[in-house]
């Protein structure tokens, strides 16, 4: 018996078999279907997605055959991995490469193998596999049509992959939705090329409108709602960010209200993408309505000055100590 060497590029080629997510999960339609109409179609008794994992090979896709895998040394895919096209056997008692092999001597006692490599990212993972307890020889078309089947397999795989990065987008963006909506922070993304503007519901609730009575937004609508005296601040963080002298955007500043008052918003942003010539295009940013901390604030301000003048028109001495042997001074006016 010939044992399967190992191909060049056997590192590379378990990574993208690893990358498929595809090794010990369980039976799926979308695999199960195609492998039952290549049954019909070239009539064999077994057909298999065999994925050569190091040291097995395991059946993602089984028709004909109880087992769910098999050893790597013994296998008749190990070795159709290491060429690119379809590896055929017409009767394996004859051929010396497999005349003593336990899946030909015992069960399911092979006679009949035809793989075609399954190719995911330039790397053979395994094939699909097509075999029979009797001597047999495929025709051109025959070939043709297990190539066929092959490929079909092949792009289910993408499409599989595919599937799964689209639900992990779907379920990062609710995840994203959620925080925001439960730290009801508005959001913007600005086209500094263009000008046009992108923000959430939240963002214009902040200032007392609905998005609808804003639209369209640009970056002047924006502008005008910042308080006149906030202006040049804001302006000249945006650039030193925009030339690259700051690594974000970060300002605090009064924004008019739909009521007419004005409110306090924090807003932090970013260029994240640039020009073919290396001009800032989209930037995106969060928009925080912080009016109560900052009354807060100024109210504890207007606390402290307020105290301050007390004790520097009281006739005598203010002063505060702890109540120890030492008497402790903690302050004195």
């Amino acid at each position: 018996m010939q044992t399967p060497v190992f191909p060049i590029s056997e590192t590379e080629r378990l990574t993208a078999l690893n990358n498929t997510g595809l090794l010990d999960t369980g039976p799926e339609e979308r695999f199960d279907r195609l492998t039952h109409l290549a049954q019909l179609c070239l009539g064999t008794e077994i057909v298999l997605i065999s994925l050569v994992d190091s040291n097995r090979q395991w059946f993602k896709s089984k028709q004909g055959l109880d087992a769910c895998a098999t050893s790597r040394d013994i296998s008749f895919c190990g070795h159709t991995i290491l060429g690119d096209g379809i590896f055929e056997v017409a009767d394996a008692l004859l051929d010396s490469r497999f005349a003593d092999n336990p899946l030909v001597v015992s069960a399911p006692f092979i006679r009949f193998y035809a793989g075609v490599p399954l190719v995911c990212n330039g790397e053979k993972i395994g094939t699909l596999c097509f075999i029979d307890s009797k001597p047999r020889q495929f025709t051109d078309k025959e070939r043709d049509i297990a190539y066929g089947f092959a490929k079909s397999i092949e792009q289910e795989i993408i499409d599989r992959l595919q599937d799964q990065a689209h639900e992990q987008l779907v379920a990062s963006e609710q995840m994203y939705r959620s925080v925001l909506d439960g730290t009801r922070i508005g959001t913007w993304q600005w086209n500094i090329q263009t000008g046009e503007t992108h923000c959430n519901e939240r963002w214009a609730d902040i200032i007392g409108y609905t998005l609808a009575e804003l639209e369209p937004i640009t970056i002047d609508t924006w502008l005008s709602m910042i308080h006149p005296d906030d202006l040049d601040y804001s302006d000249a963080a945006l650039d030193d960010h925009l030339n690259g002298l700051i690594p974000f955007y970060d300002v605090k500043c009064r924004m008019k209200h739909k009521d007419g008052h004005f409110v306090w918003a924090h807003d932090r942003g970013k260029v994240v993408s640039y020009t073919a010539d290396g001009k800032p295009l989209m930037m995106y940013g969060t928009h925080a309505d912080i009016t109560k901390e900052n009354n807060s604030n100024l109210a504890l301000l207007q606390s402290r000055d307020q105290f301050k003048t007390l004790v520097a028109n009281i006739p005598g001495m203010t002063y505060r100590c702890l109540h120890d042997e030492h008497w402790t001074m903690l302050y004195m006016s």
